[in-house]
């Protein structure tokens, strides 16, 4: 399984674990790519991005309705093994879920959670998504595929973004958006598919950044702070921002935030 991989090596570089992006459902390594990655280069952090199999450029696109959970966090498992150093874990959404599952075996400098899926079953969040869109959901139970959602800027702006975000903005994100795993969903919705107490035994001294959007109607200030109070910190909210922090217009914002909290609490901690 080739998985697509995006990194950026800075021109300065300090003394810091490197940085890996985690994206979530619909999304690639692409939503790191326009400002993310370039932002934390330019401080000196090594970063990469890679993609999920079946997503961006990776291999597994004729699988994608059959993927799981546990697929996802192979995916990631794997590419962490190809460091030398065990990077910082930057996961949003999906993404976030798949970090926090990689944690309970394995180490990392820090982790920050970005709108972030908490440990728990997410069943009312999902039944929430799925009637909020009712269109979307018709042309998507014939084929098992979760592609509807995502089929227009409009749409992808109401879910992943602020309603401000002009559409000729979204449209080049939304044309990169693809179908996602129906029985990643259910894995998702049904089930907790992570256990809080394994990630702080296996990684006790191991901070951790919760930060929500404050315009997110996908996951919502309760699900942030539930998300928070299972690893002992108080989750942070971004405003003016949606969904897809790290691709709204006010986006150096979120960025700003997660460069001061390492700065304070791995850096000058010599993690």
């Amino acid at each position: 399984m080739q998985l697509e991989r995006i990194a950026l090596t800075p021109s300065n570089p300090r003394s810091a674990p490197p940085i890996l992006f985690v994206h979530g459902a619909w999304h690639g390594a692409w939503c790191w790519e326009p400002y993310f990655l370039p932002y934390f280069a330019d401080k000196g952090f090594a970063v990469e991005a890679f993609s999920l199999r079946a997503h961006g450029k990776s291999d597994g696109q004729q699988h994608t309705r059959g993927l799981r959970f546990k697929d996802y966090v192979a995916d990631l498992t794997e590419i962490c093994q190809s460091y030398a150093q065990p990077p910082l874990l930057i996961g949003h959404s999906t993404g976030g879920v798949i970090v926090q599952k990689y944690l309970e075996s394995h180490t990392a400098p820090a982790a920050v959670m970005l709108a972030s899926l908490p440990p728990d079953p997410i069943l009312g969040a999902s039944f929430g998504l799925l009637s909020q869109y009712p269109g979307a959901l018709v042309q998507s139970l014939p084929t098992f595929s979760l592609k509807p959602f995502v089929a227009s800027p409009q749409r992808v702006r109401k879910l992943f973004f602020s309603a401000n975000m002009p559409l000729a903005k979204v449209a080049p994100f939304q044309r990169q958006m693809q179908d996602e795993s129906v029985l990643l969903l259910l894995d998702l919705a049904l089930a907790r598919q992570v256990d809080p107490v394994k990630i702080r035994t296996a990684n006790p001294d191991m901070p951790m950044l919760v930060l929500g959007a404050a315009q997110d109607s996908l996951l919502q200030p309760p699900l942030m702070r539930n998300l928070a109070q299972h690893y002992g910190t108080t989750a942070q909210f971004i405003p003016e921002v949606a969904h897809d922090m790290m691709l709204e217009e006010h986006w150096q914002d979120v960025a700003d935030v997660i460069m001061h909290w390492i700065e304070a609490h791995v850096l000058k901690a010599g993690v």
